[in-house]
């Protein structure tokens, strides 16, 4: 195949009609602006690295002050902003899961993409978005009060000990927070007849690579107190008490099998 000289390509491409290039040139920036806006949208939660004020990595935990007596815990992978409103400090979790609590002088509002929490001073709370087992935010008040409201639902109040979830704008029935809600803080998952498949999936947040559970044995059921801090050590612990099989290739991608 024979390659065009440079001076006629040169020519060729100015012959090229102006209306032309501005015709293509306008469909190009056209695009840009709708792929510009659907990147708006989703950026947080495809890169909370980036774009979050605040983000753990896999395996991570962290702790902030954010003034007024008001401190949070960020569970792994989980992305947060931050922003002052005239009712005052308000946070966004993009997903994952924290641990807030409020001095006497603080009151915050959070959001999810499923509704609104305001706490009172003096407050303390789990909040969770889009973990294995939780239909939408799970907001579990462990003391003060607070309310959860949305667009499609009155303010519901919680009290100490209350749990409630919300998905698609709508509030769910009160239920009790368990007495091992805040396990994960101290790097623990705490199971209690839990399926296999949940606790392989909680673990996976904690690993880095690819771990994943076959279907039939996802739904075993599991009791137990397993490391998040060694997901591995815990998988093992996993098939020492359970007949499955643990099938790993170079560290890095892992599945759990019927034994």
């Amino acid at each position: 195949t024979r390659s065009l000289p440079a001076p006629r390509a040169r020519q060729l491409l100015q012959a090229r009609s102006h209306p032309g290039r501005r015709t293509l040139l306008k469909g190009i920036v056209g695009l840009g602006v709708v792929a510009a806006s659907s990147w708006s949208v989703r950026e947080r939660l495809l890169l909370p690295q980036l774009f979050s004020d605040y983000h753990t990595a896999t395996g991570e935990r962290r702790q902030l002050q954010l003034g007024a007596g008001a401190s949070l815990e960020l569970d792994t992978r989980t992305s947060l902003d931050q922003q002052a409103s005239p009712q005052g400090l308000q946070l966004r979790l993009n997903g994952g899961r924290l641990l807030l609590t409020l001095g006497n002088a603080a009151s915050v509002q959070v959001i999810t993409a499923d509704g609104r929490i305001q706490l009172a001073p003096r407050s303390q709370l789990i909040l969770s978005v889009g973990l294995p087992g939780i239909n939408g935010t799970r907001v579990q008040l462990l003391a003060g009060s607070s309310s959860v409201s949305t667009a499609h639902a009155p303010a519901l109040s919680l009290g100490p000990g209350q749990q409630v979830d919300v998905a698609q704008q709508r509030i769910g029935a009160l239920a009790v927070v368990p007495t091992t809600a805040n396990a994960w803080t101290q790097g623990l998952l705490i199971a209690e007849r839990r399926p296999l498949g949940e606790v392989i999936a909680e673990l996976d947040r904690y690993r880095p690579g690819l771990l994943r559970c076959a279907a039939e044995v996802a739904g075993l059921r599991v009791s137990g107190s397993f490391s998040l801090n060694q997901p591995d050590a815990s998988l093992d612990l996993l098939a020492k008490t359970l007949p499955i099989r643990i099938r790993r290739v170079m560290g890095y991608w892992a599945s759990v099998d019927a034994a």
